[in-house]
């Protein structure tokens, strides 16, 4: 009787657990709810963590958070089930950290961990890249050799050192398993793209098709992403064939959107508009998937177009599509077409949550000459980067020719506590020299070495290029001596330093000097040593350099350095000379060579060479 009873109670139990998961499965609150009730008022929950995790589980899948808890708090005796429900949920909800407390907390009352449990946890380390702990439950689970039972702790190990980027470690757990299924794959391949090593995701893919394994739809889609990261087209078209062969495209939406995103980063983009008619859903995801391709690939007026295209099929854009069309209107200085598109964004309440659309819409404002309104969008936005978008602000009143009004930016944006990073100290520097603002870019400097960011090539490049320009060659030699590395723009800009300063003779030592060493000179060097020829003494080497740029240099007479020729050659009134450099430039952008010659024929007051050279810029493009 006693043994029928039990089972008739485990039975019981039984169903009650399928029911709380059925009403998980169809998110029915209001009838879990009163499951939940009928349980506690029959007296069941107490003792049966069987139950209890089950409720856990419903009211989890459900998104009552707090009521997870409230059940885990009422269970007079927790076990390994119900601690696992309890973290499965802080996970699912995003809450990776507490769910790691609960782990610890675990330990300390003497609740062992089981195969699901450790699982759980590594999956909470790697959500939040916590390295230490992850290591230290690897240690645990070595040391009660539980990787040898069960794969899904050695796939949860693969996954975690993947997903804390020390891909290394992934690689050695993935090698010393015994058997390694598709899951185990994913993870390794997932990592991989996830920190920029495609090439590595599409070697193991090869090497998991060779073991006889076939890829799902998880591998085709970060394979796809590591073909179109690393512009690998052959491949990228080998499993395009691989996936229409298979029937894929039908089952996988997601696939047809990655198809498109891969043949539009590798700037293959008739393939990617086909793949995208031949969609049955052509989405959002679609959509912008194309808008990137074109901007990455600078194709600016086909992205905006694609977006207005987008949105005659009825589609709205999110956050990242307008990023996008931002970009485009950026680089192509279109700021009515941006203005547009904040008109948009602040119509669709973007901006309240979204800090990258709101970088953007202050970038575009900088880059399209409208420094003022980034600045007042900057202001009047709390969701911006601070230091992206005061560098932007600064960056655009610098390319508008308002220094003064760039270095009042720059000290704004440290009184209300923004510490820069490189990329504002090279534009604020850039500044700096521009302006012959010497005392700022003194105190720039002094920053930089209390930061200890000397060893950055670039900093120490531009703090030699701002000294230069202030006609503080000595110093500018100082920081040049301290490069770790003096690269081709170290030494142009010390040598413009002298050119500007009238120690010719100099410009020339330190371009035989740097070719010595090996480094060849590049267009901007020979600009400002064709502009050092202005000493009589070395006017006859101009000429003669000019003629040697491609032979000796390798660098094609662009039209600065034509413009600087002809201006040295009219000066000096050879205008024969100047005028067959002039005749002679195939580009159609020379309209400054023209204007420099007509300068020169001021000075020499020479009317039929000006005449000459005035119906040449009539007639300019």
């Amino acid at each position: 009787m006693i043994h029928s009873a039990n089972c008739q109670s485990l039975q019981e139990h039984v169903a009650l657990a399928a029911l709380a998961k059925a009403c998980a499965r169809q998110k029915d609150v209001h009838k879990g709810s009163q499951l939940h009730a009928k349980i506690v008022m029959e007296g069941l929950l107490e003792n049966n963590n069987f139950i209890g995790s089950a409720l856990m589980d419903f009211y989890s899948k459900c998104g009552l958070l707090a009521k997870v808890q409230k059940v885990f708090d009422e269970l007079f005796v927790k076990d390994a089930f119900s601690w696992t429900a309890l973290i499965s949920a802080y996970i699912q909800h995003g809450h990776s950290e507490k769910a790691l407390t609960y782990f610890e907390k675990m330990n300390l009352d003497g609740c062992l961990p089981d195969a699901v449990t450790f699982s759980c946890a590594l999956k909470a380390c790697g959500s939040i890249q916590a390295l230490k702990e992850g290591e230290k439950i690897h240690a645990e689970i070595a040391r009660k050799q539980l990787l040898e039972k069960d794969i899904i702790l050695g796939n949860a190990l693969v996954d975690m050192y993947a997903k804390c980027g020390v891909l290394s470690k992934a690689q050695q757990v993935f090698d010393d398993l015994l058997i390694q299924d598709i899951v185990t794959w994913n993870a390794l391949i997932t990592g991989y793209v996830h920190f920029g090593q495609g090439d590595e995701a599409i070697k193991c893919l090869e090497q998991m098709q060779n073991r006889g394994l076939t890829p799902n739809a998880v591998t085709l889609l970060c394979c796809l992403q590591a073909c179109g990261n690393t512009r690998a087209l052959c491949r990228g078209k080998q499993m395009h064939v691989d996936i229409i062969n298979k029937g894929m495209l039908r089952e996988h939406c997601l696939l047809g959107n990655a198809l498109v995103d891969m043949y539009a980063k590798c700037g293959a983009f008739e393939k990617a508009e086909r793949v995208s008619n031949e969609q049955l859903i052509r989405n959002r995801v679609t959509w912008t998937a194309l808008i990137a391709g074109y901007c990455e690939h600078g194709e600016h007026d086909k992205a905006i177009l694609c977006h207005q295209r987008m949105q005659s099929e009825g589609l709205s854009s999110d956050g990242l599509t307008l990023a996008w069309v931002l970009k485009a209107c950026s680089s192509i200085r279109d700021l009515e077409r941006g203005k547009e598109v904040h008109v948009t964004i602040a119509r669709e309440g973007f901006l309240k949550r979204d800090n990258v659309l709101a970088n953007a819409l202050v970038d575009m404002y900088a880059k399209c000459g409208a420094p003022e309104m980034a600045e007042q969008v900057f202001e009047e936005l709390p969701m911006c980067d601070g230091v992206v978008s005061w560098t932007a602000v600064i960056t655009g009143y610098h390319q508008q020719g308002q220094g003064e009004e760039a270095l009042s930016c720059f000290k704004r944006m440290q009184m209300k506590g923004f510490s820069p990073d490189i990329v504002t100290l090279l534009c604020t520097l850039q500044v700096c020299g521009s302006l012959g603002a010497i005392q700022n870019g003194e105190q720039i400097h002094a920053s930089v070495v209390r930061q200890g960011l000397l060893g950055n090539d670039k900093l120490g490049n531009v703090l030699v290029d701002m000294y230069s320009k202030c006609g503080k060659v000595f110093k500018a030699q100082l920081v040049f001596d301290d490069l770790g590395i003096q690269d081709v723009v170290s030494w142009t800009a010390l040598m413009a330093g002298h050119a500007l300063t009238g120690k010719h003779d100099e410009v020339f030592g330190l371009l035989n000097r740097m070719m010595r060493l090996g480094i060849s000179p590049n267009s901007v060097t020979l600009t400002v040593v064709l502009s050092a020829c202005t000493d009589v003494c070395l006017l006859n080497k101009a000429p003669t350099l000019f003629e040697m740029m491609n032979l000796r240099y390798g660098v094609s007479p662009a039209v600065e350095h034509c413009t600087c020729i002809v201006d040295l050659l009219g000066r000096a009134g050879r205008f024969d000379e100047a005028v067959n450099i002039a005749e002679g430039m195939t580009s159609v952008k020379n309209l400054p060579v023209w204007l420099a010659l007509l300068a020169t024929c001021r000075q020499w007051d020479n009317v039929e060479i000006g005449e000459f050279a005035f119906e040449h810029i009539l007639h300019s493009n």
